[in-house]
């Protein structure tokens, strides 16, 4: 598909992959994975293989939230637990009803989430 060009494919593609909360037509996700898939393109090239970051967690000295959306792919869902565990003082919040867009699937929550980050770090 990338090869080909086809946009709508990689966009149909990503939702079943990302979406597994999403019912039917999901035209918010859709124009979110749209405009990203240039830049995921642009980026091929500048990404380094094995780069070693989960090493480099625990540098992180900054105030950290995660938010991990619960119906994310299950090696995602693993990833963000064990990134949380090694970040220093990170606060893990779970969302049940998301999957790899939680902006979309709980707006509010998210909001909430970042003022009260915003909010704690002064």
């Amino acid at each position: 598909m990338a090869q080909k060009g086809d946009v709508e494919g990689l966009v149909a593609l990503c939702l079943r992959t990302w979406g597994a909360a999403g019912t039917g037509d999901d035209p918010e996700a859709a124009a979110q994975v749209r405009t990203a898939i240039p830049g995921w393109f642009n980026n091929l090239g500048r990404q380094i293989p094995d780069a070693g970051a989960f090493d480099r967690l625990g540098r992180i000295t900054a105030p950290c939230l995660l938010a991990l959306g619960e119906l994310d792919q299950t090696e995602v869902v693993r990833c963000n637990e064990e990134m949380a565990a090694r970040i220093p003082g990170c606060r893990l919040v779970r969302l049940a009803g998301s999957d790899h867009f939680p902006s979309l699937r709980e707006p509010d929550r998210v909001a909430r989430l970042t003022l009260e980050l915003y909010d704690s770090v002064g």
